[in-house]
């Protein structure tokens, strides 16, 4: 099932994630 909703998420989509959680953890505030 993970792998499978994965291979839905376009690959810009994930990276946009990744940068932005990135960014609100430099911020000083985490988010997992």
């Amino acid at each position: 099932m993970k792998q499978w909703l994965i291979s839905k998420i376009p690959t810009w989509l994930l990276h946009y994630w990744v940068w932005r959680n990135w960014r609100l953890v430099c911020s000083g505030h985490p988010r997992y």
